[in-house]
């Protein structure tokens, strides 16, 4: 090889390299990761659940309005700054509506300034009926929810947390006002240093939410329920200090635990009403989910891939495992030129991300299935190109770096150019094929 080529390569394989250390450090991780960023957002009415306001699709119900989903807001570019006296600013905003629809897997985050006296607040209801906000990260504000004058309202699986803002009265993360019908279950009180959920409003019914910080004040009402009846249970409260050697409805029947405390949790507000839960949780709370799993069908090089893949995790091993079902047809003719089911085992680490790479035999090259795990929000999802594994030797390693780097720079035709090095089949070898591979980067093959 000449000089100048040998240094071109190395120079490459470098870069390379370096690509591969800052990708597999600072690769995707936690909830905002497979978020899209999104500014917050404002409803005023009906009318205004459109795709330019965050709507997503259906299936909110009666019959399918609206679902806002797979956003990450940032409330400090809130547009409702002097919609309240001086704020608030909400990451969304909803008032004076009765349409049926569902906030999903958001993660609503932030604001760090005073903001002429104004509260963050991630989520505010004003005037809202037939609302479910589930599977979310509400954080970083003044206030994760308030509601008010709202009804028919349903809070489940949300991570819940603030801050006091400078400036700013002190909020518990959750305020539910003059309002009615209203659940909470299964939350997780995660920070909330100045009180977890403040209350004053009728038929609540509060359940196997985990009260890590923060507690239940307000002005409760006798048709407030803070438990699900037995054996269904209650809440967690980190400030229990009951015991459990008993069952039964009556926790009576002292043969052995059950998970639930033996003696009510009481609480009593600023006010001097007194709340109660009868079945107090011994331990966190954690819903029972179905396993990740994902269907996914990319049309890439020539043909079109089929993936289907299902996966059970184990927390104490901290694996994963399950198949992951592939099949090739060709797009030109429909006939099947490769199928196959991989079995898959796979460790995750602190990030509770597992990720690993399928190769796949196609009609005129190598394919690659790059495949993540999420075991914290239960997901599961691939993305296709060529075979990161050039060599196919069964693992993505400095070998399949050096064809990348020998052939960086190269067009189709080119006398340096190498198919397999050209990983998004565009025809040129460049740097979005360097960031791929560098992405995968020692990542586990399976073939």
């Amino acid at each position: 090889m000449r000089p100048t080529m040998s240094r071109r390569v190395s120079a490459v394989l470098v870069a390379l390299l370096l690509l591969a250390s800052v990708f597999s450090f600072f690769a995707p991780r936690g909830t905002a990761s497979t978020l899209t960023s999104h500014l917050p957002i404002s409803i005023m009415g009906n009318a205004d659940f459109t795709a330019a306001n965050g709507v997503t699709g259906g299936t909110g119900t009666a019959s399918d309005p609206y679902v806002i989903a797979g956003w990450d807001i940032n409330v400090s570019q809130s547009p409702w700054h002097g919609q309240y006296y001086n704020g608030p600013y909400p990451g969304i905003g909803i008032s004076d509506t009765d349409a049926h629809f569902v906030i999903r897997n958001v993660y609503i985050h932030g604001l760090e300034c005073t903001c002429d006296g104004a509260a963050a607040i991630d989520i505010d209801f004003i005037n809202v009926t037939n609302a479910v906000v589930e599977g979310s990260t509400l954080a970083y504000s003044n206030q994760a929810i308030f509601v008010w004058g709202s009804g028919n309202i349903i809070f489940t699986g949300n991570g819940l947390s603030n801050e006091q803002v400078p400036g700013v009265t002190a909020s518990a993360c959750v305020q539910i006002s003059g309002s009615m019908d209203v659940v909470v279950s299964g939350n997780t009180f995660a920070q909330c240093s100045t009180g977890g959920l403040w209350v004053d409003s009728s038929n609540m019914l509060v359940y196997h939410n985990n009260f890590l910080q923060g507690g239940v004040d307000g002005n409760l009402r006798s048709q407030d329920l803070w438990d699900n009846g037995y054996p269904s249970g209650g809440n967690y409260w980190s400030s229990y200090t009951g015991v459990d050697n008993c069952s039964g409805s009556q926790q009576n029947v002292c043969t052995g635990p059950d998970g639930i405390g033996d003696k009510p949790y009481t609480f009593t507000t600023w006010q001097s009403v007194v709340g109660q839960d009868r079945y107090p949780l011994m331990k966190p709370f954690t819903a029972q989910t179905s396993d990740p799993r994902f269907q996914q069908t990319f049309t890439f090089d020539g043909v079109i891939v089929s993936v289907f893949g299902t996966f059970i995790p184990d927390t104490t091993s901290r694996t994963v495992t399950g198949t992951v079902s592939v099949n090739v047809t060709s797009s030109a003719t429909g006939q099947t030129v490769f199928s196959k089911t991989y079995s898959i085992t796979v460790g995750y680490g602190s990030d509770s991300t597992a990720r690993f790479v399928l190769a796949i035999p196609a009609s005129s090259s190598w394919l690659g299935a790059a495949c993540t795990v999420n075991i914290s929000n239960n997901s599961a999802s691939c993305s296709l190109s060529r075979d990161p594994d050039l060599n196919h030797d069964g693992a993505i390693n400095i070998l399949d770096l050096a064809q990348i780097a020998f052939a960086y720079g190269s067009a189709n035709g080119d006398s340096r150019y190498n198919a397999s090095g050209d990983l998004n089949a565009d025809g040129l070898i460049n740097i979005f094929d360097l960031a791929m591979a560098a992405f995968d980067y020692q990542q586990p093959v399976f073939s």
